[in-house]
C-alpha cells in the first residue's frame, strides 16, 4: 500500500470522488453542500503538488481539468459570491488545469458588476 503523503495523485482522486459523492447527495442531505466545499477546498490545497505529479506521470499531456476548482466556482457562482469564484477560477488559471477559466472570469465580472450596481 502507497503512503497517502506521498501519493497525491491518490489523494486528488480521492478527494474528486468524495466531492461527486457528496454534491450528488446536496439537496437530500443537510450537510452535503457544505462536505462539497471541504472536498473541494482540500483538492485545491494539494492541487500546485497534483500539478506536478501529473507533469511527471504524462509529461507529454497538459493538466486535466479540476474537478475541485470547476465545482467550487459554480457552487461560489449559484450563491451570487462572484468575488471567490473570480479568485478561484484565477487560481486555476494559474496553475495551467484545463478550462475554459478566461471566460469563465469574464462572466463572473460582468455578474459582479451588474450585483454592484444593482
Amino acid at each position: 500500500m502507497s503512503d497517502p503523503k506521498k501519493d497525491v495523485l491518490g489523494l486528488h482522486f480521492t478527494c474528486q470522488a468524495l466531492i461527486e459523492v457528496w454534491y450528488r447527495d446536496r439537496d437530500t442531505l443537510p450537510n452535503a453542500l457544505e462536505e462539497t466545499i471541504k472536498a473541494c477546498q482540500m483538492q485545491i490545497s494539494i492541487a500546485p503538488k497534483a500539478a506536478k505529479a501529473f507533469k511527471k506521470e504524462y509529461p507529454e499531456s497538459p493538466l486535466p481539468g479540476h474537478e475541485g476548482f470547476s465545482l467550487l466556482t459554480l457552487i461560489y457562482e449559484k450563491q451570487g459570491n462572484y468575488a471567490e469564484a473570480i479568485r478561484v477560477a484565477q487560481q486555476a488559471s494559474k496553475q495551467g488545469w484545463m478550462g475554459n477559466w478566461d471566460k469563465e472570469i469574464e462572466r463572473y465580472e460582468k455578474r459582479l458588476s451588474k450585483k454592484k450596481q444593482a
